[in-house]
């Protein structure tokens, strides 16, 4: 198992979505096929295959990572929720796709083809919604973050990708977590590495947090965004967490030295876990780590 999502639709019925890479799954003492994710009612206790309606598929056809799970009201057929699932498989979408479940109606869709036949896969997801005046739910935004590429027009978004509004307009966020150094001249440029990936998304506020390891990232436009400031002609920098505002992309002061696996927000706290140095220079190494005002805690 590597993604838990717990939810409650606005009638009161509690979900939790278990996701990972598995065939068969247990609960209550009993035996269900599934393919890498299923859908327990915690109300009534029973579980959902999560099947594609009117048809005989069911979950997905690879492991499943990340799970972000929402509350959803359509105007037809009453209130349910959606679940964003990320991972690596191809249908219904490539590695990005969404799970409704509603009383009446239950399917997957996908997500405008998904991203890139590249081995893209997705670790981390945050999903905001937004309700028009009669209450029908939209989504507001989708991010996305891992070893994952999207072609958006002329640009390739790397690591990092949003969905906005609806679930076939798609954001160049950028090329994040990259492998790069300085040259002789001190000159940054980066590049594509193995293990220089994503892992987790948080939301703040009105901010977006990704959490990951780098050792810079690049906007949309081309420029550069580093902690290279802190450090300009020395590499060891890892600028591990990027924020994403409302119009802006950046890393927040203090330039943390980081590859976190998990974001978690509380209010407007955010909490960090995994291989985290609160000052390389001395390599004191911590493995948790508080957030607040875009501040690191030391």
């Amino acid at each position: 198992m590597y993604a838990l999502s717990a939810v409650q639709d606005a009638n009161g019925i509690k979900y939790l979505c278990v996701g990972g890479y598995f065939g068969f799954f247990n609960y209550g003492g009993q035996n269900y096929s599934a393919h890498n994710i299923v859908l327990i009612n915690l109300n009534s206790g029973t579980v959902s295959k999560m099947q594609v309606y009117g048809g005989s598929a069911y979950g997905t056809d690879g492991p499943v990572y990340a799970i972000k799970g929402v509350q959803w009201y359509n105007g037809f057929i009453g209130a349910g929720v959606r679940l964003v699932v990320g991972g690596y498989f191809g249908s219904p979408s490539r590695s990005i796709a969404v799970w409704s479940q509603q009383a009446a109606y239950s399917s997957w869709y996908g997500f405008d083809g998904g991203l890139n036949n590249d081995g893209s896969t997705v670790y981390g997801l945050e999903a905001t919604t937004t309700n028009d005046i009669s209450g029908q739910t939209a989504f507001q935004g989708i991010w996305m973050t891992g070893m994952l590429s999207r072609t958006i027009n002329t640009n390739i978004a790397l690591n990092i990708a949003k969905l906005s509004g609806s679930t076939t307009s798609w954001t160049c966020l950028g090329r994040a977590f990259q492998h790069g150094a300085p040259d002789a001249n001190c000159t940054w440029t980066l590049e594509t590495y193995t293990g220089y990936i994503g892992h987790t998304v948080c939301r703040v506020g009105t901010n977006i947090y990704f959490g990951g390891w780098a050792d810079g990232h690049q906007k949309a436009d081309g420029s550069l965004l580093s902690c290279f400031d802190c450090a300009p002609c020395s590499g060891g920098c890892y600028p591990g967490v990027i924020r994403v505002g409302t119009n802006s992309v950046a890393i927040d002061k203090d330039c943390l030295v980081a590859d976190p696996y998990a974001l978690v927000a509380f209010g407007n706290d955010m909490y960090a876990t995994g291989m985290i140095w609160y000052d390389y220079n001395q390599y004191q190494e911590v493995w948790f780590a508080k957030y607040f005002d875009n501040v690191r805690l030391r």
